[in-house]
């Protein structure tokens, strides 16, 4: 069964370059067939035609929000490579990166699953140390298996085989206990002394339990003188010795959870181990509250579900305890990732919004994870999540600048078909072409932005991706509409005579209304980089130079040649004095309105958008 991620920001993002595309083509259909209507496509004005529609279609279609998206998403992936991380389900980001609810299991997750013997604790005299080593390593020979406690058993206990082998017990899940049958009429028995039949258990159990609670591992070694079959044991054995063995907790995991518990998300250790063990562990590591323990041994799924809330570490748990624990936390709308070590875990895995692994765990455990860690040290986790707040972020920005100028466009071709529709004047054409955009889709919205993403910045935002972009769009869309119409109306009392501010033609507030917008994409770049940082600023000023010094050296050759030029082709002649001095005064009150409007929102939510810095 494959997991159902509600998709919001990967949903969004498609969703906003399609409504966008539809909106960009339907724009450059009417224009189709008002031309076609108006005959526009005669031998005559054909050619002048066709490049209308084509440069309709190129200033409105969202071209430039795709590809700067797509290398956002390209750099993005080539950080978590370089950092050991593998995403193999990029639907998991969104949810990655809202995380409130981190469920670990202890083996494997927490501890970097290698065991270290801290005790070897003899029960009998004849118990020897030798003795202990041989019977040991001849178990160890016998079952031939490769598994994290014969490993840890093997570094201690690792001397040839000294009698042979009668029958052969391997490590059982079920069992908890793995032996051997050997000639001359001893069997030797290696397990957990809660599962494995031995005398006294009782007793045995209390004298291991001062190592128990101190979050150690204890094995017990135990003979009989029955054969022990498919089955296992067929009598009690004489425990001979104790075997104590610590976890190993992961590089780097006490200051990882330390952000995580800084950051109010919700460590939940969720362990087949004993409860106590487990607290015990999960306190090492740093988790909050690791006090708060309950085993689920016995415990129907009812009864998971009521106490899912009250505890940090949950110990004993089976496999389907863990996946009702995981949506019993999604039910109390929490965000939920899980990090799981074996194959018991890909059921609770497939339940969570997004699934972590590490490299040295089982193959089938790493194929269902969303992420993979290859890194043995917890550090990279944190990582992931900051890099995936800090992804969705940088498209957030981008989107922002680039949804700005299309929403802008797509005005504008509006009122140009309006016009059309309205006066069958074949002398009218759309003012404002592709290459008078270019200063602000190279310089702002393209390269500007890209270098914004670079920055090691955490940031995050906190509503639906389309809400997010549109309360930052609707403001810097309003304005750029207020400013733009204040400067037709200009125009128009000019040509009544009503004010002389210089703008004798339409030409002029063209080229007025094309500087206007290629300075505010400056001030909305202000806006998203703030507060600034020596970075941010170098960005800024970086790029409001090159936009000035572009469109310096383009007003100096057109009044140089007395054309315009060739490349951005604003119409710098049609300006005067006046009209230069209206539009800055413009463009000075403009953008200290914006400025300060979202200054004052910004104190009022009490941070930056998003800004986690």
């Amino acid at each position: 069964m494959s997991k159902k991620i509600h998709l919001k920001f990967i949903k969004s993002i498609n969703k906003l370059l399609i409504i966008l595309s539809i909106i960009a083509v339907a724009l450059t259909l009417l224009t189709v067939i008002i031309f076609v209507m108006q005959n526009r496509f005669s031998d005559i004005e054909a050619s002048s035609s066709i490049k209308t529609i084509i440069n309709i279609l190129v200033i409105t279609l969202p071209i430039g929000l795709f590809i700067v998206c797509l290398a956002v998403s390209i750099l993005f992936g080539v950080k978590l490579s370089k950092k050991s991380i593998r995403v193999q389900n990029l639907s998991a980001i969104e949810a990655l990166s809202e995380i409130d609810v981190l469920c670990v299991d202890k083996i494997g997750a927490l501890t970097s699953g290698e065991l270290e013997i801290k005790k070897v604790i003899p029960l009998k005299a004849f118990a020897t140390e030798e003795y202990i080593a041989q019977h040991v390593s001849n178990v160890l020979r016998a079952i031939n298996e490769d598994n994290l406690l014969t490993n840890a058993l093997k570094k201690e206990f690792d001397l040839e085989l000294s009698s042979g082998v009668i029958d052969v017990f391997p490590f059982s899940k079920e069992k908890n206990y793995c032996g051997a049958s050997f000639k001359g009429g001893k069997t030797i028995v290696i397990g957990n002394p809660e599962f494995t039949p031995i005398k006294n258990k009782a007793g045995f159990l209390k004298r291991c339990s001062e190592y128990i609670n101190n979050g150690q591992r204890v094995l017990v070694v135990a003979e009989g003188k029955k054969p022990i079959t498919n089955e296992g044991c067929l009598e009690e054995l004489d425990p001979i010795a104790i075997i104590v063995l610590k976890d190993k907790i992961r590089n780097n995991t006490f200051e990882t959870l330390k952000w995580f518990n800084d950051n109010n998300t919700i460590i939940k250790v969720v362990s087949s181990d004993d409860a106590i063990v487990a607290s015990v562990v999960a306190a090492e590591a740093g988790i909050k509250d690791a006090n708060r323990y309950v085993s689920l041994e016995g415990l129907s799924i009812q009864e998971v579900k009521e106490i899912a809330k009250r505890f940090v570490v949950f110990g004993n748990v089976n496999p389907e305890q863990k996946k009702t624990l995981i949506s019993a936390f999604k039910e109390g709308d929490h965000k939920v990732a899980m990090i799981g070590s074996d194959s018991n875990d890909i059921p609770a895995m497939k339940s969570a919004d997004c699934s972590i692994a590490f490299d040295n765990v089982e193959e089938t455990t790493k194929n269902a994870a969303d992420i993979v860690v290859a890194d043995s040290s917890f550090s990279p986790l944190l990582l992931a999540i900051t890099e995936s707040r800090k992804y969705i972020y940088d498209l957030f920005r981008v989107a922002f600048l680039c949804v700005t100028k299309t929403l802008m466009a797509f005005l504008m071709v509006l009122i140009f078909n309006l016009t059309l529709l309205f006066n069958n004047n074949g002398s009218i054409q759309i003012p404002f072409v592709f290459n008078h955009f270019l200063i602000l889709d190279i310089f702002t919205n393209g390269l500007a932005a890209f270098a914004l993403t670079l920055e090691k910045r955490k940031a995050r935002i906190d509503d639906s991706f389309i809400k997010s972009v549109f309360k930052k769009v609707i403001p810097a869309f309003a304005l750029l509409i207020i400013v733009i119409s204040v400067l037709f109306t200009f125009y128009v009392m000019q040509e009544y005579q009503s004010i002389n501010v210089g703008f004798y033609s339409l030409n002029t507030v063209y080229c007025a209304t094309i500087l206007f917008i290629t300075v505010m994409g400056i001030v909305f770049l202000y806006s998203i980089a703030s507060p600034l940082n020596k970075y941010r600023t170098l960005i800024v000023a970086l790029t409001a130079s090159i936009n000035v010094i572009a469109l310096l050296t383009a007003a100096v050759i057109s009044y140089i040649t007395n054309k315009v030029d060739s490349i951005f082709q604003i119409p710098f002649l049609e300006m005067n004095g006046p009209a230069y001095l209206v539009t800055i005064i413009t463009m000075i009150v403009s953008a200290s309105i914006y400025i300060f409007i979202n200054h004052v929102v910004e104190i009022k939510k009490g941070e930056n958008v998003g800004n986690e810095d």
